[in-house]
């Protein structure tokens, strides 16, 4: 005999992951409650299964320590956000961004981080 058991989705939007690769496969991992054995985190892929870039990897570990701390119900009201890494090319754009924009005449912060955000390619938020 074979023991089978099922993972069965929280209805209450917990924490999620939802990527989309570049063939157009989908992944989500959630959290999960398994009958007989308690909190776990439940992951789904299209049947060709998906792939994560390795630069999406800390926003994936990110989202997975808040979906763990969901998951074992110690979740803080504002999960932690994972910060992503420049690559080398866009850390030479921001360099040059802020070299530039801070001689410019009458330069303050706002116009430096201004000019990093348009160099990085980066809308900030509405005003």
């Amino acid at each position: 005999m074979t023991d089978m058991r099922i993972a069965f989705v929280q209805p209450d939007q917990p924490p999620r992951y939802h990527h989309t690769d570049v063939d157009g496969d989908r992944l989500l991992i959630t959290t999960a409650d398994i009958p007989g054995t308690g909190p776990g985190v439940y992951f789904k892929t299209d049947p060709n299964g998906s792939s994560v870039p390795v630069a999406d990897l800390p926003a994936l570990i990110g989202k997975l320590t808040a979906i763990e701390a969901a998951a074992r119900g110690t979740e803080e009201t504002a999960p932690v956000q994972a910060r992503r890494t420049l690559t080398p090319g866009e850390y030479n754009a921001a360099w040059h961004a802020v070299e530039g924009a801070a001689g410019e005449p009458g330069a303050d912060p706002g116009t430096v981080l201004h000019a990093v955000l348009d160099r990085l390619g980066i809308q900030p938020p509405p005003a």
